[in-house]
């Protein structure tokens, strides 16, 4: 829960490629769905997983901002943003297979990050 894009963001939009580069400003390219988010948590478990990185705290960074977020949520409304991200996070986690990425960035990194040969799956780059 720590690094992914948080369930608030369904229904806008997120970089295109061909707006690498540039100057952080509003997202043109296709929307954010439920859909979306569900294939970023997957894919970030997939890739955790590869690198011996669930279950284990001194490798992930995003621990301390995923544990308080998990606190939040595990007391949060049901169907709230932070209900429903949680159990997305769970559902990824828990039906985990190895992805074929070795590392993920942030798209915003005060700038649009460049794609390169990146899968862009709404807030993160995907790196084999």
């Amino acid at each position: 829960m720590g690094e992914q894009t948080g369930e608030a963001s369904v229904g806008t939009n997120q970089y295109a490629d061909d707006e690498s580069g540039r100057k952080v400003g509003p997202p043109g390219g296709a929307v954010i769905t439920d859909a979306t988010l569900d294939k970023e948590a997957n894919l970030m478990a997939g890739t955790m997983l590869n690198l011996g990185h669930v279950g284990n705290a001194k490798t992930y960074r995003g621990l301390p901002a995923g544990k308080h977020l998990t606190t939040l949520a595990a007391k949060a409304k049901p169907g709230s943003a932070l209900a429903i991200q949680l159990q997305r996070d769970i559902g990824a986690v828990k039906n985990a297979t190895p992805s074929p990425y070795s590392q993920w960035r942030a798209v915003n990194q005060g700038f649009v990050r460049s794609r390169g040969d990146a899968l862009r799956v709404v807030g993160t780059d995907f790196i084999p």
